[in-house]
């Protein structure tokens, strides 16, 4: 589910900003293909970050 996209109009890059079903952040994506996914115990505390 995406529920935010933001395009920054100085360098004409967009963001996409990916959540689950719990609201946690999991994927922020770049206009220029990097990729950062998140992942999260069962508590919520992030685990990991790639």
């Amino acid at each position: 589910m995406i529920l935010f996209q933001s395009v920054i109009p100085l360098c004409a890059e967009s963001i996409k900003y990916e959540y689950d079903d719990l609201n946690r952040l999991i994927r922020v994506q770049h206009g220029d293909g990097e990729t950062i996914d998140y992942s999260y115990d069962e508590v919520g505390n992030i685990l990991q970050r790639r």
